[in-house]
């Protein structure tokens, strides 16, 4: 992470030297490397937002990965299956049929996480508040993915990653209703992650889901996202301004939980509907 910002540091003591050697005489080392420590802070700036920006592109990779690997989606699918049968209330074999449909939720739940990552990021970073997001992401969504040792294995094909995104989607869920909902009335109108996070809550097994949300409610805990919160919520204008172009007008409330699954799983003798 440190290229951009040497990079960045010499070019500007070079041109800040220039600068001081033709109108300043021997006072050019003294511009040079003020204007090296300007060029330094520059290139750390464009270092993080390069980092997250890469982080988040490897964890699409992984999960694309995922989706191709043939042992992998054998595992995914019989992770799904095990999980659902936990589930049952009645001694009936789940159909196929139920078992692709949610493993389809799942794939759709996963696959979207890094892109709401990648939206909050951008709709932070130009409404002047990369700082905080950069903090939250990379000390908590970021690290869910990327850490070895969840709940969860990610060798389990997709459904090995839903703990991570679940982690993620109940931390953004939870930050955008801070504060009388201030993130959540600039992306209110595409983004509601609270029945996706709901089906999941009820889909995982309950050690992982209390595994997690620990996790998450200690991310909230944590001063320096209390500090980042009150930021944001000063700044909500800004956002609701940046947050249609950051996430090109992507709709997360789409394509996750249709209302007729509920019924489906219902007749493998499977209640998860949220107002139960």
């Amino acid at each position: 992470m440190a290229k951009k910002t040497f990079t960045y540091g010499a070019i500007g003591f070079a041109l800040g030297s220039l600068f001081g050697l033709l109108f300043f005489g021997m006072g050019f080392l003294i511009i040079g490397a003020c204007v090296a420590l300007i060029g330094g802070g520059l290139g750390y700036r464009t270092d993080l937002h390069g980092d997250v920006l890469s982080r988040i592109d490897a964890i699409r990779s992984k999960l694309r990965g995922a989706q191709t690997d043939k042992r992998q989606i054998i595992e995914s699918r019989r992770l799904v299956d095990q999980w659902l049968k936990e589930k049952m209330q009645s001694r009936a074999e789940i159909s196929n049929e139920t078992v692709n449909a949610i493993s389809s939720i799942v794939t759709a739940y996963v696959d979207q996480t890094p892109n709401l990552m990648e939206a909050i990021f951008r709709s932070c970073k130009w409404s002047n508040l990369e700082n905080e997001v950069i903090i939250l992401l990379r000390k908590t969504c970021l690290a869910y993915f990327e850490s070895e040792g969840g709940p969860l294995d990610n060798s389990s094909g997709i459904a090995g990653y839903l703990d991570d995104a679940y982690a993620t989607q109940l931390l953004i869920e939870k930050v955008a209703s801070w504060h009388g909902a201030t993130l959540a009335s600039s992306i209110e109108g595409s983004v509601d992650l609270r029945e996706g996070n709901a089906f999941v809550a009820r889909l995982l097994p309950p050690n992982i889901v209390l595994e997690v949300t620990s996790k998450v409610e200690e991310a909230l805990n944590a001063s320096q996202t209390r500090q980042m919160l009150a930021r944001i919520a000063l700044q909500s204008a800004a956002l609701q301004g940046n947050w249609s172009r950051a996430s090109n007008h992507m709709d997360f409330k789409k394509g996750i939980v249709k209302d007729q699954i509920y019924s489906d799983l219902a007749k493998d003798g499977i209640y998860m509907r949220p107002t139960e």
